[in-house]
C-alpha cells in the first residue's frame, strides 16, 4: 500500500509539473525525406491530415494525455498515423476482442473507435477523451473517425496500408459439458468475472477456443495445444492436450477433456498455444499477462 501511495504521489507530481519544455522529444522531427516528393491529401472528406487537424489534434493532443506522454501519440500527423493503424494495443477489454488500435475498413475491431464510442470499455466512464469524462466527442467528430476507418484508414497520401504479418491471437475460450447445453466457464466463484470458474470432477468437458491470425485461417493452425498447471507461471510439468477438431460454423477449435486426471478441490491454470503457417507461436496467457486474465483462465475442480 505504501508503495502504491508513493507511486500515485510521484505520478501526480510529474503531471502537475509537466511543461512543454520537458515533454518527450518528438521522434518524427528529424526525419530526412531526401528528394522524396509526397503528394499530401488535405482535401478529401476522409483525409487523415484533415482528421488530425480537426479532431485528433484538438481533442487528444492535450497536456498530460496523448501529447507524447504515452501512445497513441497525437502530436503530429505522422506520429498519430503510425501509432494507430495496425498498431498493437496495450490495453484490451476483458474479453480480449481487439488486436490493433485501427483496422482499416473495420470499426468493430478498431479499438480507437471503441474507446470513443463505448462509455465503458473496461471500467465505468472510461470513454475517450478522458478530460471530459462521460461525454462523447461531437457526433460530427465521431462520424469523421468512422468514415476514415471505413474508407480504409488511408495514410496522408491517400494510400490504404497493408496488414503486417503478426503473431496469431487467442480471442477467447469457453468450457461446456459434453452436450454443449451447460457452460461451466460462466460459473465463476463468487460471481466475479476475474475469479476461477467451477468445473465438475470425473467428467468429459468440451474446451472451445476462438483464434485468428492475419494470414493463416483458423482451421489451418499448426499447433492447438491446451496446457493445465497447478501454478499460474510454471507450466513445466503441465498436463497437455491437443485440439484436433475444427468446427466450421462457428470457426472454433474443440477439445474434449476428461477431468478425472485432475485432483478434486484444486485450482488449475490454463494456457493455450497456437502456431500459424509461418511457424509463429503465441501462448496465452503468458508470464507477463495480468493476474486478472490468468485468474480468468483458471478453474477450481469440484
Amino acid at each position: 500500500m505504501r508503495k502504491f501511495l508513493f507511486f500515485a504521489f510521484f505520478m501526480s507530481f510529474v503531471l502537475i509539473n509537466c511543461t512543454e519544455d520537458n515533454l518527450p522529444i518528438n521522434p518524427y522531427d528529424d526525419i530526412d525525406y531526401g528528394e522524396t516528393t509526397l503528394i499530401i491529401d488535405t482535401v478529401s472528406s476522409t483525409s487523415f491530415v484533415k482528421l488530425h487537424r480537426d479532431v485528433l489534434g484538438p481533442s487528444c493532443n492535450v497536456m498530460g494525455c496523448h501529447d507524447g506522454s504515452f501512445e497513441p501519440d497525437f502530436r503530429t500527423v505522422e506520429s498519430s498515423y503510425n501509432t494507430l493503424v495496425y498498431h498493437p494495443i496495450i490495453k484490451n477489454n476483458l474479453t480480449e476482442d481487439f488486436t490493433y488500435r485501427v483496422v482499416p475498413s473495420d470499426t468493430a475491431f478498431s479499438v480507437l473507435h471503441e474507446r470513443l464510442t463505448n462509455c465503458c470499455f473496461v471500467n465505468t466512464n472510461d470513454r475517450m477523451p478522458q478530460d471530459n469524462i462521460g461525454n462523447a466527442l461531437p457526433e460530427s467528430d465521431l462520424n469523421a473517425v468512422t468514415t476514415w476507418i471505413l474508407d480504409g484508414a488511408k495514410d496522408i497520401t491517400g494510400a490504404i496500408p497493408n496488414e503486417p504479418n503478426n503473431l496469431p491471437n487467442v480471442r477467447y475460450f469457453s468450457v461446456s459439458n459434453a452436450t454443449y447445453d451447460s457452460t461451466y466457464s460462466e460459473n465463476r466463484i463468487g460471481g466475479l468475472f476475474y475469479n476461477p470458474f467451477i468445473m465438475p470432477n470425473n467428467e468429459v468437458v468440451n474446451f472451445i477456443f476462438k483464434v485468428n491470425d492475419d494470414h493463416t485461417m483458423a482451421k489451418d493452425m499448426l499447433i492447438n495445444e491446451l496446457s493445465i498447471s497447478e501454478f499460474s507461471d510454471d507450466f513445466t510439468n503441465a498436463i497437455t492436450a491437443t485440439a484436433v477438431t475444427f468446427e466450421q460454423t462457428y470457426k472454433v477449435w474443440l477439445l474434449p477433456f476428461n477431468t478425472n486426471v485432475l485432483q478434486s478441490g484444486k485450482t488449475y491454470f490454463m494456457r493455450y498455444t497456437i502456431s500459424d503457417e509461418e511457424n509463429q507461436i503465441t501462448t496465452y496467457p503468458n508470464n507477463q499477462t495480468s493476474f486478472v486474465y490468468k485468474n480468468m483462465w483458471s478453474f477450481t475442480l469440484q
